[in-house]
């Protein structure tokens, strides 16, 4: 049972165990009570990190004075938001949703918001986040972070509690979610989901209120009774993503936008969005244009792994990818036919090439690279920071590695294909750049070799041992890649960490969009929009239920 001071208004049964609750309940509520008195008497300053919130408490605000949690619920003060809070509190307590919860953070999120509705806790107005977005369910509930997305979302994550708000954490469940949302929705600030997720929930009357709920030209379902519909309004909805919504021009690897989504106009440049507000409601981690972007940071990780100094590193050179078959083609077409050279020629420097890729019987690596097996995260991050140099190869297109491996001071060396800015979308092209954000940083941070040139690899490479920080490279040119991995790997450089990318920039960042004005957002973006919501061209709808993502199953839950 949530611990809760006892109130006439609550009939529910009582359970087994009661009478033992009881006196815990009890006891629970002298110890809140004493708490409201001495809140009554003092104005209450909590300093979270570089955060300062200041409350009174609820008998000193003019809305809330003299409410009594244990009053009658007809006695509450009519404009007492917090009162109103505590009731929906209280009755979901006696829901079978609550009974449900068994995970221990989701049951002290609803213990939290309790303690901020009877004024207890320092709190913002609607202290609660909600989220079914796998990636930042993960990292609380297994061992180690693998994915980047989680490497991103941790700090996300942390950011918002360092703001005073709670999270409600699902996994993937939305239909589950959504049952959360209209119970507890007077409490809930925002609700965070993947960014397909909130396509469906805008055509789910169940997800979104009436206001906001786009009824699809085919296979909609009927309209559920009044008290299964959504609540949440569609500002308060945002859509995660890692990559984006995309233009077709800029798809990314396994991402096709005209195939998955119908959008392909302007010659590739179309614009489109998973929200139906537009893309500025899409939380991103990169600055892809149109998007509300919350970098990462790996700061306080990196942190905690020593700088190893130049002299004291081993003579390798990590090269950046999980699988084995990112060696042998995409943007580095010209580089795999001369693997065995340029191992040869980095040999002659005196260093050689790590893989912490998975072997593949049908694709050897090449000969004289060293394997050195799966890493966890945090011995990834120790060999990474004792190499000489880190190595991109194309894939993974965008990662938190290279960022790691400037923290350590290590230099990075990174393909491309043809003369393109590495500006706008262009950066993020994949076939152009691998990680066009990290290269336009250039030299001295990184090197860039031409993905077609063996010898540019060669030539990039020996100055990633000799100049700091990143170093680009020709895809086509293997010469360009021993050169540039030669600057590398005879360089020292000191630890380098973007800007945005410091932990108390990201915090900064998460404070800025999460008390943002985003219902004034909304009103200014149906205004431009002849009062209604930007909402979805129609074949959006028709390949989304063509490719299952759409599916009956989803539609037609019932809580």
């Amino acid at each position: 049972m949530l611990q809760l001071p006892a109130s006439p208004q609550w009939h529910a049964a009582p359970p087994s165990g009661w009478k033992t609750r009881k006196v815990v309940l009890l006891f629970i509520a002298l110890i809140a009570i004493a708490s409201l008195i001495l809140l009554s008497q003092n104005d209450v300053t909590t300093a979270v990190s570089n955060v300062s919130v200041t409350t009174s408490s609820i008998f000193k605000t003019d809305s809330c004075k003299g409410w009594d949690p244990h009053a009658a619920e007809e006695l509450d003060p009519p404009e007492c938001f917090r009162a109103q809070q505590f009731r929906q509190i209280a009755q979901f307590t006696a829901t079978p949703e609550y009974a449900a919860l068994k995970d221990v953070g989701q049951l002290r999120a609803i213990n939290r918001i309790t303690n901020c509705a009877l004024g207890v806790t320092a709190c913002p107005e609607r202290p609660l986040i909600v989220s079914d977005y796998e990636f930042i369910y993960n990292p609380e509930h297994k061992a180690g972070v693998a994915h980047g997305e989680e490497v991103w979302v941790s700090s996300l994550v942390e950011g918002i509690r360092q703001m005073g708000y709670e999270m409600l954490i699902f996994n993937k469940d939305e239909n589950r979610t959504w049952n959360y949302t209209r119970l507890l929705d007077k409490s809930i600030h925002m609700y965070f989901t993947d960014a397909n997720h909130a396509f469906r929930c805008f055509h789910n009357p169940h997800c979104v209120r009436p206001e906001d709920y786009v009824r699809p030209a085919t296979h909609a379902i009927e309209e559920p009774p009044a008290a299964l519909r959504g609540v949440l309004p569609a500002w308060r909805i945002f859509g995660l993503s890692f990559w984006g919504a995309r233009p077709n021009k800029y798809n990314a690897i396994f991402l096709d936008t005209a195939k998955h989504w119908g959008i392909n106009g302007d010659d590739g440049h179309e614009e489109w969005s998973h929200h139906v507000l537009g893309t500025k409601w899409q939380i991103v981690p990169f600055a892809y244009p149109g998007h509300t972007d919350i970098p990462m940071t790996i700061e306080q990780a990196c942190l905690q792994t020593p700088v190893v100094p130049l002299h004291e590193r081993e003579d390798g050179i990590l090269i950046l990818g999980k699988h084995a078959p990112y060696l042998r083609g995409g943007i580095i077409k010209g580089i795999h036919p001369a693997w065995d050279d340029i191992v040869r020629a980095m040999k002659r420097e005196g260093v050689d090439f790590w893989l912490t890729a998975k072997p593949d019987p049908k694709m050897p690596f090449p000969e004289g690279m060293v394997s050195l097996g799966w890493q966890a995260p945090a011995e990834y991050r120790r060999k990474a920071g004792s190499a000489k140099a880190m190595l991109g190869i194309g894939m993974p297109s965008i990662s938190p590695s290279p960022y790691e491996a400037l923290c350590a001071g290590v230099p990075v060396v990174l393909p491309k294909n043809g003369n393109h800015s590495a500006s706008g979308w262009e950066m993020f092209e994949p076939t152009w750049f691998q990680h066009g954000p990290l290269q336009a940083l250039g030299t001295p941070y990184v090197y860039s070799y031409d993905g077609s040139d063996p010898q540019d690899l060669v030539e990039q490479l020996t100055k990633a041992v000799n100049t700091p920080y990143v170093y680009s490279y020709d895809g086509s040119d293997p010469q360009d890649l021993v050169e540039q991995l030669t600057k590398a790997v005879n360089t020292p450089i000191e630890p380098f960490i973007p800007p945005d990318m410091t932990t108390k920039a990201v915090f900064a960042r998460v404070k800025e969009v999460i008390e943002h004005d985003w219902e004034a957002e909304y009103h200014a973006v149906r205004a431009a929009n002849g009062g209604r919501n930007p909402g979805y061209k129609p074949i959006q709808w028709e390949k989304c239920w063509e490719r299952g993502v759409c599916d009956p199953a989803v539609l037609s839950h019932r809580p």
